[in-house]
């Protein structure tokens, strides 16, 4: 095997990277300590309960740490540039990337980290329904 196989098979990847800032970027550019471990003092917490049934817990196991770090750093970068928004429009906007639910777990961690908060239930969801809104704490 040549390092020629092993290379990238169309320039599109470059062009995504230069636009799209690594997890290190994105916390620099946030102001952000790195987080290790998805934010965990002692090593890896549990991403799934005990009651939670095998398939969860199979599911927490396949989540990366670095998964977890991006979807972050995207909804803390989406909120910045894009200002106050629904639950509904950062899946959205994070489609093809991340299922709706590691948007939403990914909101609900940053609101617990105290970086982004609930603005309001004033937003609506693409069905009618009234939503929260959140923005990035200033």
């Amino acid at each position: 095997m040549t390092t020629e196989s092993l290379q990238r098979p169309t320039p599109l990847f470059d062009e995504v990277d230069a636009v799209w800032p690594s997890m290190e970027q994105s916390a620099a550019l946030l102001g952000l300590p790195r987080v290790t471990n998805a934010g965990a003092i002692d090593g890896p917490g549990p991403l799934a309960r005990e009651s939670d049934p095998v398939t969860s817990h199979a599911a927490a196991d396949s989540i990366s740490v670095e998964a977890l770090e991006e979807s972050e750093a995207f909804v803390m970068i989406t909120l910045r540039e894009r200002g106050i928004a629904t639950m509904p429009q950062l899946e959205q906007w994070a489609f093809g990337e991340w299922s709706g639910s590691r948007i939403r777990t990914a909101v609900k961690q940053l609101v617990e980290k105290g970086l982004v908060r609930k603005v309001d239930d004033e937003g609506i969801t693409p069905r009618g329904r009234a939503c929260g809104r959140f923005e990035v704490v200033r």
